[in-house]
This record gives structure tokens, sequence and C-alpha cells, in this order.
């Protein structure tokens, strides 16, 4: 993924640089075989998990 976006806050290139990965990854799944479904069941089963919750914070974009 492109830092460069993130760091200039630029979000349309961010944007297209998430759907790029996303792509990749779906991409990924479907030549091995794996449901995106069975993607989305993993991630909810995670968000499920007592003490996996974190706190998000405000990020430094001058670093």
């Amino acid at each position: 993924m492109n830092n460069i976006a993130a760091k200039n806050g630029d979000n349309d290139e961010l944007m297209n640089e998430i759907n790029d990965l996303l792509y990749h990854v779906m991409v990924l799944c479907a030549n091995q075989g794996l449901d995106w479904s069975d993607v989305e069941r993993v991630l909810d089963e995670r968000n499920e998990k007592i003490g996996n919750l974190k706190k998000f914070h405000e990020v430094d974009k001058n670093t």
C-alpha cells in the first residue's frame, strides 16, 4: 500500500490504493478456492473475542 497517500492525507489516492489491495486479496482468495464469506466469518469471530478491542489513537502525520 502506498503510505505516501496516507501520510499526505490524500484520501482519493488512498482509496485507490486500498481498492488495489482488496482486489489482489480477492483474486488470491479466488485462486486458492477460498470463499470471501469464509474471510468475513473469521473477521466476525475475531471481533467477538473479548480483549480484542484496541483503542484508536491520533496518528501524527508529520512523522
